[in-house]
C-alpha cells in the first residue's frame, strides 16, 4: 500500500490535475517541498498528459516518483499551448508577460 499522511501530500497532485486537464494538454509537472531532502523544493515535469508525465499506468513508476517527490507542500501544473505554439519544450514565463 503507498505511503500515506502529511509528508506524502504529492501523491494528492495527479489526481487534481487530471480533473482540470483538456484534450491539447501539452505539459504537466509538480513541485513539492521536503524539508528532510537535501534539495528542499524539486520539480518533476514533462511534455505529455497528467497519466503520460505522471507513469500513472505504470504502477511502479509512478510509486517511484511519489516517494522521490514525496514532501509537506506541493504544487501542480496542467499546461495548454499557446496559439500558434508549435514548439515540443516545456512552456516558460519570461519576466514582464502575462
Amino acid at each position: 500500500m503507498p505511503e500515506q499522511g502529511p509528508e506524502h501530500i504529492s501523491r494528492l497532485l495527479p489526481r487534481m490535475l487530471l480533473d482540470i486537464q483538456n484534450r491539447g494538454q501539452l505539459a504537466a509537472g509538480m513541485t513539492s517541498y521536503n524539508p528532510k531532502r537535501d534539495q528542499l523544493i524539486d520539480t518533476h515535469k514533462d511534455v505529455g498528459s497528467v497519466t503520460e508525465v505522471f507513469r500513472l499506468a505504470h504502477r511502479g513508476d509512478c510509486e517511484r516518483l511519489m516517494q522521490e517527490y514525496s514532501g509537506r507542500a506541493a504544487i501542480g501544473m496542467s499546461a495548454m499551448p499557446r496559439a500558434a505554439r508549435t514548439t515540443a519544450a516545456m512552456p516558460s514565463r519570461s519576466s514582464g508577460t502575462t
